[in-house]
């Protein structure tokens, strides 16, 4: 077996590898429509290898099987592409993928079989990847601020691509329509000499964004309510400590707003926990729609939740406070059948030069609560 063989078996293996690493991602970790897209990109790409390396078995003339594997390359990477936009929440334009493959594969068509150019039919598949490798690497950092680690090395490695097939389209082009040995010579190793590292990285980048996808999930899981949706308590200190920090070094105001449900005991008691649970689901997500989108919301407590309004006064904060008591009763909440008027108080603190950390300003602004609980409920108690 020669060493290019000897390559594109390597290459057939990894591919296979991938498609079982994406299956089994897609199978237990979400069922992500844009894995699925990746398995499917690396199954036909190893398709592709395979035809490569039995080109002799599958195939009696050399165009048959050079019009065979252009056009099925053009697959992996549309798909590849197509999942990327998936993730980051772009729109897959279907018809402008379906387009440019069309003209891309007939255009090979047309110089391998019609009006023969060895340059053209060897060029063109190499342009059509490297665009596509092109966009790959903007979709990917498509928020370059908030990108992770994973996400620039596969933009790196795309980008590499892209400049290879680049190059690789060039050098075909240089041969004209008789293909010249030199040309050719040149477009296997710059094709050949940079395909595998790249094909392989393309790959292991891919499973490291799927895997830092999960480990950012799990993260939020840890910081979330399973209830409600919002921030847990631990959730809710890591963004005060953080929030904290940030309001000292910029010499702004922060403001925590506690607020407990009225009577909330009584619909445990009345209506049973499942309605009660109910309640609360629908109090928490009221409050997110009357919060500002700067604002962070925490359940703390079995009915108990916590605000956190970033550069907010005092007085901006107990604003806040009275125009979401008012609004609670508005909106009745239904549980079986049953409308409940809810009501909530509130005890509001906002950050002092004595605060030590974010756990005494949550504890002047419980205080707060629980004197608007003594003075009778649904009412906004402000921290001294």
């Amino acid at each position: 077996m020669n060493p290019l063989a000897y390559l594109l078996v390597s290459l057939q293996f990894t591919s296979l590898m991938l498609v079982a690493v994406f299956l089994i991602a897609y199978f237990n970790f979400g069922r992500r429509k844009y894995v699925l897209l990746w398995a499917m990109a690396f199954a036909v790409a190893t398709v592709q290898w395979l035809l490569n390396v039995g080109s002799n078995i599958f195939f009696t003339s050399y165009e048959g099987y050079w019009l065979s594997v252009s056009l099925m390359s053009i697959v992996p990477t549309t798909l590849a592409l197509a999942g990327h936009r998936l993730r980051v929440g772009l729109r897959n334009p279907a018809g402008w993928y379906a387009a440019s493959a069309a003209v891309t594969g007939l255009a090979t068509a047309w110089f391998t079989l019609a009006d023969v150019h060895v340059g053209l039919r060897t060029g063109i598949v190499p342009l059509y990847t490297a665009l596509m490798m092109s966009v790959l690497t903007a979709t990917v950092l498509h928020n370059p601020r908030r990108a992770q680690p994973a996400e620039w090395g596969l933009a790196v490695v795309a980008l590499c691509f892209a400049l290879c097939e680049f190059a690789a389209a060039g050098a075909a082009l240089m041969g004209g329509a008789a293909g010249t040995p030199a040309a050719q010579s040149l477009y296997q190793s710059i094709n050949f000499l940079g395909l595998p590292a790249i094909y392989t990285g393309l790959g292991l980048f891919t499973v490291l964004i799927i895997a830092s996808d999960m480990a950012k999930e799990m993260r939020e899981l840890a910081l979330s309510d399973s209830l409600t949706g919002v921030r847990n308590l631990r959730g809710f200190q890591a963004a005060a400590s953080e929030m904290l920090i940030n309001a000292r070094r910029r010499c702004e105001p922060l403001s925590i707003i506690i607020c407990d449900l009225d009577h909330f005991k009584g619909v445990n008691d009345q209506l049973g926990h499942a309605a009660g649970d109910e309640v609360l689901r629908q109090f928490a997500e009221r409050l997110r729609q009357l919060l500002r989108p700067a604002d962070v919301l925490a359940r703390i407590g079995g009915e108990e939740f916590a605000i956190l309004a970033a550069n907010t006064s005092p007085t901006e904060a107990a604003r806040l406070a009275e125009r979401l008591r008012e609004a609670l009763p508005t909106t009745p909440v239904t549980v079986k059948a049953a409308s409940l008027e809810i009501t909530a108080s509130f005890g509001v603190a906002t950050l002092r030069s004595d605060d030590a950390d974010a756990e005494s300003l949550l504890a002047r602004a419980d205080a707060a609560l629980y004197q608007s609980k003594y003075e009778g409920r649904n009412r906004v108690t402000v921290s001294a």
